[in-house]
């Protein structure tokens, strides 16, 4: 590679990845990004590749630019490509794992609490229960489970009684306590249960 090549090269290198870097660092301010959003940016924009080279060899084809400059361009292709691979990777993983680290806090925030329940009488002192454990600064969510084995007129008659009397022991707390009543039907009252908490990610259950 002679002197003229190289100059060329580190030219055509510096200036367009230091714009994509000004541009990403503009565009990360004005949109309120991370910095690690910012290099993701800038390494998702970084490459030069099928346009560059359809450029390259029409000029040189057309005796526009030299030897010199179509090797420098190459070699831009060559080091932009690397680049934006190598900073992509390193700036995706940081992002994947903010984002991961954030919703894991923003799961332990809330409780959720199921509150399995037969007997409409007793589900008073257990939602009690359920709002005393759970800690005043985080924002509970109790779920009031009831589980029929069957589905008819009786069971659909028993589901709304519960609910008025969850929703009249709901009237008692204050509005950080969220009571959502849920119903399964199943095969037996524990498949049902297992069912809930799985679907619903609960961290805690009360049951008489």
């Amino acid at each position: 590679m002679d002197t003229e090549t190289l100059f060329y090269a580190l030219l055509l290198t510096a200036i367009p990845l230091s714009s994509k870097l000004i541009c990403s660092m503009i565009s990360g301010k004005i949109f309120k990004f991370s910095l690690n959003e910012i290099g993701l940016l800038f390494g998702l924009s970084s490459a030069h590749a099928a346009v560059v080279i359809a450029i390259a060899m029409i000029g040189y084809h057309e005796g526009l630019i030299g030897t010199s400059i179509f090797n420098a361009t190459v070699i831009l292709v060559l080091i932009s490509c690397i680049t934006s691979s190598m900073v992509t990777e390193f700036f995706g993983k940081r992002v994947v794992l903010a984002d991961a680290h954030l919703d894991v806090g923003k799961k332990d925030e809330i409780d959720r609490v199921i509150v399995p329940y037969a007997n409409p009488n007793t589900v008073e002192q257990l939602l009690n229960i359920a709002v005393n454990i759970t800690f005043p600064s985080q924002q509970a969510l109790i779920y009031p489970l009831s589980v029929m084995q069957d589905d008819n007129e009786q069971y659909r008659k028993a589901i709304n009684i519960n609910r008025a009397k969850i929703k009249e022991v709901a009237n008692n707390y204050s509005k950080e306590v969220n009571f959502n009543p849920i119903s399964r039907i199943d095969i037996n009252p524990v498949s049902g249960i297992n069912r809930a908490i799985k679907e619903i990610d609960a961290s805690t259950l009360i049951i008489g």
